[in-house]
């Protein structure tokens, strides 16, 4: 009997972009069906399975080396390995994957992520390529398109992957415990922080960045001209409209000079050393596309970058123009290969924080000029000139000099910086020496950049944290960006326990926002109506640059489907017994989640039987149990050391809500104050659980009892 080609099918994916039930990391779900393939051993399959694979995803070289010589290696083992090495392979830092078996029996994959569209693609091109393989080993017809797959993934990562030193910063903020959001999907806009706490990036720039200041330095004719007006050195330079201007205004210049585009960055669209009439002429001829030219003294020396951030230089690395040494064994061109392994070089800037060298046409001028071809091989010892430019986005690569830098050059620089209106630039000085002042080497400012790359600094050795500095200068006090935040689940009341809590925070200070299944409030005053339980109310407050705290209703079923829209919260609660009959067997219960993402305090119902269990799962200070039966146990002898209690003291119309702390009872409200009071204890339950959230928020007793009081008053 011939069997069916194997199919490898996505059922569904789920990105989870925060704590979810199965990992409290950001990572996406793919719920596949492997057929018979399913935790099938990859030592079932012969050479010609890894052949047709390792060509197929040829950035999967180390997983399918691994997969041949791990004996419990399977093929879904191999295919989240696949789809990490994918997501590597154009700049993501990626490590964490998992395997779990649905009980409706299709297998689900899950994987670190930092772009939902590349991670989406990467798992498509990986089943397919596997598949594939499977197909070819048993002779069969393929069944995916794995030429579309590519070009999906290859499209995903150039348009979807942020720049590296966006995602380097994201990285740093993460080490530092600050949260990140990425604004748009097909923008690069970034949020670090909360309410108004936060910050907003886009590469180096943020949204403090002078919008004159970038307009200035995006036009180098108008860099030179202000930076001369206030006496900064710069190299003579001229606008030419023609071959004729540009040739007369290198005469008038003298040679040998520069000729470079007026609004081009990262090094294109620039030739240097030009020593004659011809070779201007020539110049402008190859770069008259990019618009408007300029010609301009050229400057003997190398070509140092200078990071100006909050008006301080802060590092300094002389950038050398990509370049191999010679061994006496390899070929030039076999020493651009060996030098393109260096994991810190990718296809584009975009991707890595240096760039793979490429043997074109520039690269054939200059080894001319040196006497060589890519087929020569140089002495050992020899260094060979590829590029005349210095640029890492054209195979350069950085030396710290932040330690030799001389006063006058980081005034300079400083002073560029200050004068266009930059907050963060990357000014690039021309000098023989960066250790002696300008005035002497005759050195030069050439350019000034907006949004400058990290690369140079990155990659440099014994550079400064220049990643920490950034962050010094986004979020000056040291601080994470955060605002007071609170997180409500479980079955009991949770809007108005929310509104609860909202109400006695504004007691304390404004600007508290509260997202329910009623909608969203500000102060007390709706601004969105309909369900906000979800990323959409999570993001209405988080996002907005006047929210000084939070309150957020989150449902355990929507915990369940969409994991949680932050990354962790300062006051946690679950109210009733949970949501743990929406939990697996192999998962914790959504309900969970939330007291096990909390930093300061857990609210927890005394009633509940995994009240305990709860306790002991999360990473907070310290937990509250809430009671209206004062005589339950964790209200007194039970209660851990250090925990609180609010429960109910008293009977009838004396009746009392009270907080237990440190063993003094703290009256708030009597019970007969709260709304509804005589139909039950629903009301009650809820002024507990919001009394002691507010208190894990910094109210205290008189603001606890008065926010209950007006919330009851307007009820």
């Amino acid at each position: 009997m011939t069997l069916a080609p194997p199919t490898l099918r996505i059922i569904h994916g789920r990105h989870f972009p925060g704590p979810s039930v199965y990992c409290l990391k950001p990572a996406y779900l793919a719920a596949v069906e492997m057929g018979r393939h399913g935790s099938e051993a990859i030592t079932a399959h012969g050479e010609r399975f890894f052949t047709h694979l390792a060509e197929s995803l040829p950035e999967c070289a180390s997983a399918i080396d691994a997969a041949r010589t791990v004996p419990a290696a399977t093929i879904e083992s191999l295919a989240t390995a696949a789809v990490l090495e994918l997501q590597r392979s154009v700049g993501a830092e990626v490590e964490w994957s998992a395997i779990h078996r649905h009980p409706a029996g299709h297998l689900e994959l899950l994987v670190a992520f930092e772009e939902p569209q590349v991670v989406s693609a990467a798992m498509r091109l990986a089943l397919v390529a596997i598949a594939a393989a499977l197909n070819d080993e048993a002779g069969l017809p393929p069944t995916g398109n794995a030429a579309r797959s590519r070009r999906a993934f290859t499209h995903a990562a150039e348009h979807f992957q942020l720049v590296h030193t966006t995602r380097y910063q994201i990285r740093a903020a993460e080490r530092r415990g600050i949260p990140h959001a990425r604004m748009f999907a097909t923008a690069p806009v970034v949020l670090l922080g909360h309410g108004r706490r936060q910050r907003r990036i886009v590469a180096a720039s943020n949204e403090r960045t002078s919008n004159i200041g970038e307009s200035i330095a995006g036009d180098k004719r108008y860099t030179s001209q202000l930076l001369a007006s206030v006496g900064l050195p710069v190299p003579r330079q001229m606008s030419v409209g023609s071959v004729a201007e540009a040739c007369a205004a290198a005469e008038a210049i003298g040679f040998p000079v520069v000729m470079k585009a007026a609004r081009v960055d990262k090094g294109r669209a620039v030739i240097l050393d030009l020593q004659s009439a011809e070779a201007v002429a020539d110049a402008y001829r190859r770069l008259e596309r990019f618009g408007h030219l300029l010609v301009e003294k050229h400057v003997e020396g190398e070509d140092h970058r200078l990071l100006v951030i909050g008006g301080r230089m802060v590092a300094a690395s002389r950038r050398l123009s990509a370049r191999v040494t010679g061994d006496g064994r390899h070929s030039i061109g076999e020493l651009i290969e060996i030098t393109n392994r260096d994991p810190r070089r990718g296809e584009r800037d975009f991707y890595r924080p240096m760039v793979r060298i490429r043997a074109d046409e520039e690269v054939t001028v200059q080894l001319a000029e040196q006497g060589l071809d890519l087929d020569a091989v140089p002495v050992a010892g020899r260094v060979v000139r590829l590029r005349a430019n210095a640029n890492l986005s054209t195979g350069g690569t950085g030396q710290d000099v932040t330690g030799i830098v001389h006063p006058d050059a980081r005034r300079a620089a400083e002073v560029a910086a200050r004068v266009i209106g930059l907050d963060i630039a990357g000014v690039d000085l021309m000098t023989t020496d960066i250790s002696r002042s300008p005035a002497e080497t005759g050195a030069a400012i050439c350019e000034v950049n907006l949004s400058p790359g990290l690369g140079p600094h990155l990659t440099a050795p014994g550079s400064p944290d220049v990643l920490a500095a950034m962050l010094d200068h986004l979020f000056p006090d040291g601080g994470e960006g955060r605002i007071p935040l609170a997180a409500i689940t479980g079955t009991g009341d949770r809007t108005t326990t929310a509104r609860m809590a909202a109400a006695i925070m504004g007691q304390v200070h404004g600007d508290v926002g509260v997202a329910t299944a009623s909608g969203v409030e500000i102060d007390g005053q709706p601004v969105a109506a309909g369900d906000r339980t979800g990323p959409s109310g999570a993001r209405m407050l988080l996002w907005d640059p006047v929210i000084a705290m939070a309150i957020l209703e989150a449902p355990p079923a929507g915990i369940a489907a969409r994991g949680l829209p932050f990354d962790r919260c300062h006051v946690g609660a679950i109210m009733g017994s949970g949501g743990g009959a929406l939990a697996r067997m192999d998962l914790p219960a959504p309900d969970s989640l939330i007291v096990r993402v909390a930093t300061e305090l857990a609210v927890l119902d005394a009633t509940c039987p995994q009240a305990m269990a709860l306790r002991r799962a999360t990473p907070a200070r310290r937990a509250c149990f809430i009671t209206s039966n004062p005589d339950n146990p964790l209200v007194g002898r039970d209660c851990p050391p250090g925990d609180l209690a609010a429960t109910v003291a008293g009977n009838g119309a004396g009746a009392m809500l009270v907080l237990h702390v440190e063993q003094c009872a703290i009256p708030l409200l009597r019970v007969a104050s709260l709304p509804s009071a005589g139909a039950g204890s629903t009301d009650i339950e809820c002024a507990l659980f919001a009394a002691a959230i507010a208190w894990g928020l910094g109210a205290g007793p008189r603001a606890i009892a008065a926010g209950l009081a007006a919330y009851a008053s307007a009820a």
